[in-house]
């Protein structure tokens, strides 16, 4: 099921069967997925990876567009972003898991949203980028960071 965004935190499948959104509840922050019909199904994340798992996304990416990269290194319980640049380390944040190659964490409490990263894949199934999916019309989401 691939999603695309609605607005922050909402989502639709590409087939347009199914809405979902993020949702927090009771601490569990859920994906809820609604379909056409009215059907709700709720998901859990996935459980933190192992650090095998984990190790495969982790390596340097660069964007040769905004000339800057991020240094992606396997934490406690999923991904440490950290900007290559140290003058642009303001979204050097810790990603979970979410739902495979996408990864969320959410913004300090003075900023009232979440990131989340996707990774792509090539055809032989291969991590060879990842692109931001915040969605905040700030365009960062059209910028991809590719595996160095």
């Amino acid at each position: 099921m691939e999603l695309t965004p609605l607005q922050e935190r909402c989502f639709k499948e590409r087939g347009e069967s199914f809405r979902g959104e993020i949702t927090q509840e009771s601490g569990e922050i859920r994906l809820s997925l609604i379909s056409d019909g009215g059907m709700k199904q709720l998901l859990s994340f996935i459980e933190p990876l192992s650090i095998d798992k984990l190790s495969e996304y982790a390596r340097r990416y660069y964007c040769r567009d905004i000339d800057t990269g991020y240094d992606l290194s396997v934490a406690e319980r999923g991904l440490l972003l950290r900007n290559i640049n140290p003058h642009r380390d303001g979204m050097n944040f810790q990603y979970r898991p979410a739902i495979k190659d996408i990864f969320y964490t959410f913004a300090p409490l003075y900023i009232a949203c979440y990131f989340s990263v996707e990774f792509l894949r090539n055809h032989n199934n291969i991590i060879e980028a990842f692109i931001f999916r915040d969605y905040d019309k700030d365009g960062r989401e059209y910028l991809r960071f590719l595996k160095v």
